[in-house]
């Protein structure tokens, strides 16, 4: 849980030190340019779902910390790599 790890780490010297996870699962994946919850969640025709019924996970998490720049937020979601 890296993310987790770095919104811990970089609130510890913050004066209000607050972490907020959230999550939510979809029936739906996310639109290609994007990893945010769909509008709709699509309910499956079976409850519950057959075995093999693909899911997607999505999990949000929110700190106090001072956040990331636009060099940082670029790269997100891309593959690592060394810069």
């Amino acid at each position: 849980m890296t993310w987790l790890t770095v919104a811990i780490r970089f609130t510890a010297s913050s004066d209000i030190r607050k972490i907020t996870v959230t999550y939510d699962v979809s029936f739906v994946p996310p639109a290609d340019d994007t990893c945010a919850l769909p509008s709709s969640i699509g309910l499956p025709d079976q409850v519950p779902p057959q075995e093999d019924t693909p899911m997607w996970l999505f999990v949000s998490v929110r700190d106090t910390g001072p956040g990331l720049g636009p060099k940082e937020l670029a790269m997100l979601f891309k593959r690592f790599s060394r810069e």
